[in-house]
């Protein structure tokens, strides 16, 4: 599955690959939108919400109703109580910081479901 942001291959080219994903598909839709966010870095980066702007652009405000948020870095939490307050309500509350939030992303957003483990970064549609 392609992800964007992916050093060696432009956006252009990541779009025509996401394009041609979505027509492999046995029933030519798509079934879930994988994002993957930094737990250990509150920020919105300005890259994840282009990422975001772009697949809705792609596949339209329906995109959120498909989209699974996993943040890596979890086992830096002592509680999901901690997680919950240090990551989620910054991140949706709309923390004035370098980053945007959540609600900047022109509808898609993460829904309070928490995640944790490995690394790894990075949106993509799959």
């Amino acid at each position: 599955t392609p992800g964007l942001f992916d050093p060696g291959v432009s956006n252009a080219e990541t779009i025509a690959e996401i394009g041609r994903c979505i027509a492999l598909a046995p029933d030519g839709g798509l079934h879930a939108a994988l994002l993957v966010l930094n737990g250990d870095d509150v920020r919105f980066t300005t890259e994840e919400q282009f990422a975001l702007r772009l697949l809705n652009l792609m596949f339209g405000p329906k995109l959120a109703e498909h989209m699974v948020v996993v943040f890596t870095r979890g086992d830096l939490f002592e509680s999901a109580d901690e997680f919950r307050e240090e990551v989620l309500l910054p991140l949706l509350e709309g923390d004035e910081g370098e980053g945007g939030t959540a609600q900047d992303t022109g509808g898609a957003s993460s829904s309070g479901h928490e995640g944790g483990g490995g690394g790894g970064g990075g949106g993509g549609a799959a």
